[in-house]
């Protein structure tokens, strides 16, 4: 008897996953701010490595040794991410065994050593909550300048501590802002998120995976929200969602806006000004990113004085290739001319 409570009282109440890819500059400050938490419960620390090719994964090794209770690493020989594994779903999950989750990537941190203590007191009191976040402080890589208090500088929705239904239209807006560094939330419900049926369109679709998490828990529970900041968010140029090139840049913005598409329609948002909105957005950014990319396969319908502006970018698009084969090729001009005619201009 005394050995079943013993077993019982081991599991993690809460697994924190941790992604870690060249990170020997933060990784320190990542596990010492998990590792520094203060609770009444067990917590396990599930990190994976992605086959770093400086320092990381030694330092990940240091700490195993001093807390081996706790850190559960992964150690890549290959990176995955390369090659289109989806590192959540198939090395980091399927081994949590907390009943509530926390993400902190490796060059983010925590600052707060109750952080997981006063998220867990709010999921235990309330069922209804499907997660809790907070505020954050947002490090700028480049100038190290720190913007304080992101949500409540930035004055939005969740600018004071509140519990309640979020609308999602306001998620897929930014106008509520949910930072993956400040999370907890129940694994039950993650388990439903990530069932082959949502989650394998999502992650071959779109680029950003954690807001499609957070329309998913709010459609299915209450969110709360503590007014008080508890990680600090390190913004990199060249990550995903803040890249170097303008072509990259464009692609996320025009992915963006597919996924509040997507969201509309999976998630029923009846909101016509919001829908009409986001659909003039989706058309200027579909016609931006196919001025650089004029062959991308958009799935989403556009009105039909868009779709003959699509139609001559890609005359143009196909024209000037054809100019650049007649000159490869030393094809003369009035050649050059004459096959562009027949080919194109007599459509």
């Amino acid at each position: 008897m005394n050995d079943t409570l013993k077993i019982v009282e081991e599991v993690p109440l809460v697994s924190v996953i941790t992604l870690a890819y060249n990170h020997e500059s933060y990784i320190r400050d990542c596990l010492e701010g998990i590792l520094m938490q203060k609770t009444s419960f067990k917590f396990e620390l599930i990190i994976h490595d992605d086959a770093s090719t400086d320092g990381t994964a030694e330092i990940i090794r240091e700490y195993v040794a001093k807390y081996p209770d706790i850190i559960k690493p992964i150690y890549q020989s290959e990176n995955q991410y390369s090659k289109g594994v989806p590192i959540g779903r198939t090395f980091l999950y399927p081994r949590v065994k907390g009943k509530y989750i926390a993400e902190c990537e490796g060059d983010d941190y925590w600052i707060d050593p109750f952080k997981l203590q006063k998220q867990v007191d709010l999921l235990e009191l309330d069922s209804e909550i499907a997660m809790v976040h907070t505020d954050v402080n947002v490090l700028y890589q480049e100038s190290g300048i720190v913007s304080k208090c992101y949500n409540r500088r930035k004055k939005l929705l969740n600018s004071k501590s509140a519990i309640e239904k979020i609308a999602i239209k306001n998620i897929l807006n930014g106008q509520y802002f949910v930072k993956t560094a400040t999370v907890l939330f129940r694994k039950d419900l993650h388990d439903e998120y990530v069932q082959p049926s949502i989650y394998k369109y999502i992650q071959n679709n779109f680029p950003m995976g954690d807001t499609p998490l957070w329309v998913y828990l709010a459609y299915k529970k209450k969110i709360a929200y503590l007014d008080e900041v508890t990680a600090v968010y390190r913004r990199n140029s060249g990550s995903v969602s803040n890249p170097k090139s303008k072509q990259n840049k464009l692609y996320f913005d025009l992915k963006s806006s597919e996924l509040r598409k997507y969201c509309i329609d999976v998630y029923n948002v009846y909101d016509m000004d919001f829908r009409e909105k986001n659909n003039r957005i989706y058309e200027k950014r579909l016609f931006n990113y196919l001025c650089f990319s004029p062959n991308y396969q958009y799935k989403y319908s556009v009105s039909p004085f868009m779709e003959k502006k699509i139609e001559l970018i890609r005359h143009v698009a196909c024209i000037r290739s054809l100019l650049k084969y007649c000159c490869g090729m030393k094809i003369s001009f009035l050649n050059a001319a004459q096959l562009i005619y027949h080919k194109y201009l007599l459509k």
